[in-house]
């Protein structure tokens, strides 16, 4: 911040902060819901705790999915308190960028999904909203995941070569999930499957 003190004076400076503090708050909130979203679909599909489905009687959030994600940020937080991790150059900076790669790779895998439906079930779209948006997504999102792997060590603040290990965690979280999706057993109508969920809710 200091350059941008000498340069436009120190009403900028605070300007500066203040933009920076709203922005990662939203960044922070954005991962928050995003993840509370998956672990409720999860739930959903079978692959995670059914009460991870409830929703809240009131607002209709996936409040328990919420909390905890809540409960294993804080975990995170306080190991990497323990360790000395700088908060934002550290912390911030190494998971936010961990949670960018992550969302991509889910959208551009959701594009395909978007593609291969419409291809199995011809005639219900056009062809511009089933082939074209949902392969021009893909292409777009699958270049926007390859520059951010060519400049990790922007994007995360760090030159190690740990920093290149990120992908590799994504991987390997995928390879995860689809050896879940081989053993698990997957239901045939994820809407029976949350209705104990959202009546016990309801209570």
């Amino acid at each position: 911040m200091r350059p941008i003190s000498a340069l436009l004076g120190p009403r900028a400076q605070v300007i500066t902060q203040a933009l920076l503090l709203t922005s990662l708050f939203a960044c922070v909130l954005s991962f928050h819901s995003t993840i509370a979203r998956y672990l409720f679909s999860m739930a959903a599909e079978g692959f995670a705790p059914l009460n991870l489905g409830r929703i809240h009687v009131v607002h209709g959030s996936p409040h328990v999915a919420g909390m905890v994600q809540t409960l294993a940020t804080l975990v995170m937080v306080a190991f990497a308190a323990l360790g000395g991790v700088d908060p934002f150059a550290g912390l911030f900076a190494w998971a936010g960028t961990f949670a960018s790669l992550g969302v991509l790779t889910i959208q551009i895998l959701t594009s395909f999904a978007v593609f291969q439906f419409f291809r199995c079930k011809p005639g219900t779209t056009s062809f511009l909203k089933g082939t074209v948006a949902p392969l021009a997504a893909a292409l777009g999102l699958t270049a926007c995941l390859a520059l951010a792997i060519v400049n990790l060590p922007l994007i995360a603040g760090s030159a190690s070569h740990f920093v290149f290990l990120l992908p590799a965690g994504i991987i390997l979280a995928a390879l995860a999930g689809w050896a879940a999706g081989l053993v698990l057993p997957h239901p045939a109508n994820t809407e029976k499957l949350l209705v104990p969920a959202i009546a016990e809710s309801e209570r």
